[in-house]
């Protein structure tokens, strides 16, 4: 997060109802998977909130 915006704030934890994470791209810059979240009615993905 440092390099992206060196002038972050962490705000709180957060959750998004209705989707789940997914590694379904590749970055051939670095070799591996991409995150991304995708609609899933059962679902939930946790992470952080940053200003």
């Amino acid at each position: 997060m440092k390099k992206r915006c060196p002038e972050y704030r962490l705000i709180s934890k957060g959750s998004l109802s209705g989707y789940r994470l997914t590694f379904n791209r590749f970055s051939s810059g670095w070799g591996g998977g991409v995150a991304d979240v995708i609609q899933d009615q059962d679902s939930k993905v946790w992470g952080l909130v940053f200003e």
